[in-house]
């Protein structure tokens, strides 16, 4: 992602550190808590890849 992506790290940090439950949809208890679990890991993975990239 690289330097472009840096004004979006405090939203995936937010994401990161949300202590509630992420409101989403699903059709099923198992799919919302897929979604449950899967947000805040492309959270994570988005950070990963944005200050991996950020790094001189």
């Amino acid at each position: 992602m690289g330097r472009q992506a840096l004004p979006a790290l405090p939203a995936a940090m937010a994401l990161i550190d949300r202590r509630t439950r992420i409101p989403v949809n699903g059709s099923t208890r198992d799919a919302e808590m897929m979604l449950d679990e899967r947000l805040p890991a492309a959270a994570l993975d988005a950070r990963r890849a944005i200050l991996a990239d950020a790094a001189p």
